[in-house]
């Protein structure tokens, strides 16, 4: 049980504990710093998720994943 509480901690990206987590509209969520990142330097209206590819509009304030918090 323990083993499965830490990959739910866990930010997929950096694989480490998760440090001010975001979600994005897919529902995944990373680290703030991790996502940042992974923007894209041309186009900063949006993320692509980096497990799912769906697209996050930055005009739309990213959420604190508090379930993970």
């Amino acid at each position: 049980l323990d083993h499965l509480m830490l990959q739910v901690v866990k930010c997929p990206l950096c694989l480490e504990p998760y440090r001010e987590p975001k979600v994005l509209a897919c529902f995944h969520s990373f680290c703030k710093s991790c996502l940042e990142r992974q923007m894209d330097d041309n186009c900063a209206e949006k993320i692509v998720c980096p497990q799912c590819r769906v697209e996050t509009q930055l005009s739309i304030q990213l959420g604190k994943a508090y379930y993970i918090s």
